[in-house]
């Protein structure tokens, strides 16, 4: 059996995706050819480049609202390419399946892709239908669709080939970003109450679901990179990279003696123990990202169903800086019911817990969490918005928010949007009402400084900050994705 051509498309390279790179190296293990094509780089180009690659399938990850992009995208590809098959998968299909009753799909992937896309592309190559494939949702020429479980998990994630990031490296820009993340397992320990995790438990029918490759295979995915790219920082995009310390004491010796390079890490400040953030350091992190999402414990932990109580974030900052790390804490503004005062507490605190720097996002009314339903019993969002993905598309198209239904939305704009200079007032009932007074659309271009200012921690320079940028354009139109699914 021959292998047949398959092509990715995306929107952004600033929505590289390492699950694609995974799935694109068990395809080519399986002797089918596969290309990726953005749409941004290729500008006019984009429509040729697609014709001329001849595909037999083309697949199209869909995150979280970018359904509008991707519906237009699949149409185009149906108009340019009349007789190749066309699958949509990711975050949106899998969360929210009936998207295959949209009129122009009929090919679907729910779950994750290691397993059921390269059986798909076995049975196109064997010019058979692809009905009955745990993940692949299919619709006929009459509408009806056949459904089935989701696509199936790879439990050791070490069996799998390394991630064919060369995939990417086609654009020069790629390859020559010093700042490269690596993912080193899937899932998440944590159920916090606005994120994806509890879509991708119900999914899989609520079983456990995190694994970890082992350090070595990190090492030799890291090591794959640098040979094929520009390497200068390692940054590790798991939700959760602090969850064992076993694991974690396997790292910090091995990694040390193959790499000078310096690594960051996303944790949660109850996993932060001095312990951990020994190990972290001796490995060679430089930079550890710690949610905290807002200044009001009660909040925190009630909403938010995040563990940490102020008096473990100060614990964890604390250890971080002892152990000679910079700190980087992660904030939502915006959230439901949130008054000026409190947003600018927010702020506050990031001086306080003597933050490097600090990333501000609006809180983003994820359908179906729990968060978001009590938000809407509340009357901050609609009952339809909280509960529907598609209702909800519109409300985001707004990269600067606030998105839920807020007295003084303005007013906590801007206060986003000034964090740095707002941060400085020592009161925050002072930091509130300078905030009322000025308007939010002129503060919006300051946003950019909280990007320069992340991207000095995390040891690129500005050249190479604005060379990227002026690829990928905004930061803030980055789409909503999961690094499990593609």
């Amino acid at each position: 059996m021959s292998g047949i051509s398959v092509l990715f498309l995306q929107d952004n390279g600033i929505n590289e995706s390492l699950a694609l790179t995974e799935l694109s190296a068990v395809l080519k293990q399986q002797g089918h050819a596969v290309n990726l094509l953005i749409e941004r780089d290729e500008s006019r180009r984009f429509e040729q480049a697609v014709k001329s690659a001849r595909p037999d399938l083309v697949i199209v990850p869909c995150n979280v609202y970018a359904q509008g992009y991707v519906l237009d995208l699949v149409a185009r590809v149906r108009r340019w390419l009349p007789q190749t098959r066309v699958l949509v998968g990711g975050t949106h299909p899998t969360f929210s399946p009936d998207f295959i009753n949209e009129d122009v799909i009929d090919l679907e992937l729910v779950g994750e892709a290691d397993v059921a896309v390269p059986q798909l592309a076995d049975c196109l190559a064997r010019g058979k239908e692809p009905t009955g494939i745990p993940g692949i949702w299919v619709k006929d020429a009459a509408g009806n669709v056949a459904k089935t479980g989701p696509g199936p998990r790879v439990e050791n994630l070490d069996s799998m080939p390394l991630p064919d990031r060369g995939l990417y490296y086609r654009y020069p820009y790629q390859a020559r970003f010093p700042w490269k993340k690596f993912t080193t397992g899937r899932g998440c320990a944590n159920d916090c109450a606005f994120c994806y995790n509890h879509f991708v438990r119900e999914v899989y029918g609520g079983s456990h679901f995190v694994r970890r490759k082992s350090p070595s295979r990190v090492l030799e995915e890291v090591a794959d990179v640098a040979r094929q790219a520009s390497l200068d920082w390692v940054h590790f995009a798991d939700d959760l990279f602090v969850t064992d310390l076993d694991w974690l004491s396997e790292l910090s010796r091995l990694y040390p003696a193959s790499f000078k390079l310096p690594f960051s890490c996303n944790s949660s400040a109850e996993r932060l123990t001095s312990q951990a953030t020994a190990l972290l350091s001796k490995a060679g992190c430089r930079v550890v990202a710690m949610g905290v999402e807002t200044a009001d414990e009660a909040f925190r932990i009630r909403l938010m169903n995040k563990p940490a109580t102020d008096r473990v974030l100060f614990e964890a900052a604390e250890n971080v800086h002892r152990h000679g790390m910079k700190l980087v804490v992660f904030f939502m503004l915006g959230l439901p019911g949130e008054r000026p005062e409190q947003a600018a507490a927010t702020l506050r605190l990031a001086r306080t817990l003597r933050a490097d720097a600090t990333r501000l996002m609006m809180a983003v009314p994820l359908p179906g969490t729990r968060m978001t339903r009590q938000a809407a019993e509340q009357g901050y969002i609609d009952a339809h918005v909280a509960a529907d993905f598609d209702a909800a598309v519109d409300f985001i198209r707004d990269p600067f928010g606030p998105y839920y239904r807020l007295d003084e939305p303005g007013a906590i704009e801007t206060l986003g949007n000034t964090a740095p200079w707002a941060s400085l007032v020592p009161s925050p009932a002072i930091m509130a009402a300078i905030a009322r007074r000025i308007p939010r659309r002129l503060t919006r271009p300051l946003r950019l400084w909280m990007s320069f200012q992340e991207k000095r921690i995390f040891g690129f320079s500005l050249v190479d900050g604005l060379r990227h940028y002026l690829h990928v354009g905004n930061p803030m139109r980055r789409t909503t994705n999961y690094v499990t699914l593609i």
